[in-house]
């Protein structure tokens, strides 16, 4: 670890490693991907993000690359990969013109589950690069958190404020 903040932890799916977002104090908002292996105890980060910012890290099933959510420089959102080898940086589902939180792979790595902030649950394909909303539509809450898919892919945990309750603070 190095001074400033270290955001968005996620363990590997071997639990081999630790990954997260790292940001020097007095340096700009993106920060870098470190990867830390509780192995070797080494630590190493990829190359700086060219986006405003990353949060959300995913580690894909197979363990070479992680997904993230942000904006790049000129704003647009967008799901992306990273390679954990190389820190190359591909676009998954970009842009997408959505405000939406970590994304969560399926057992398979074809998918990608997240949720809007205020739209509901949505599935982004892989393979056929197609976004499909998964609840019935917009939900009664605000401010829905990160999301936590069970081991078999059948159920999404979230939390939230019913609007009634936000209303009556407002």
């Amino acid at each position: 670890s190095v001074p400033g903040t270290n955001l968005e932890p996620a363990w590997s799916p071997d639990g081999k490693q630790l990954a997260y977002v790292s940001r020097r104090a007095g340096e700009d908002l993106a920060g870098a991907i470190a990867i830390y292996s509780v192995v070797t105890r080494e630590l190493r980060e990829l190359p700086p993000l060219k986006l405003f910012y990353a949060q959300g890290l995913s580690w894909a099933p197979d363990g070479r690359s992680l997904a993230f959510v942000g904006p790049d420089l000129k704003g647009r959102c967008g799901i992306f990969r990273i390679d954990v080898n190389t820190g190359a940086v591909s676009p998954i589902a970009y842009p997408i013109p959505l405000t939406f939180q970590t994304p969560h792979w399926s057992a398979d790595g074809r998918r990608l589950y997240f949720n809007t902030v205020r739209d509901g649950f949505y599935e982004w394909d892989t393979t056929l690069g197609r976004l499909r909303r998964i609840s019935p539509g917009p939900v009664p809450f605000r401010n829905l958190g990160p999301i936590s898919m069970s081991p078999d892919g059948r159920w999404i945990a979230s939390y939230a404020r019913p609007m009634k309750e936000l209303q009556s603070v407002m």
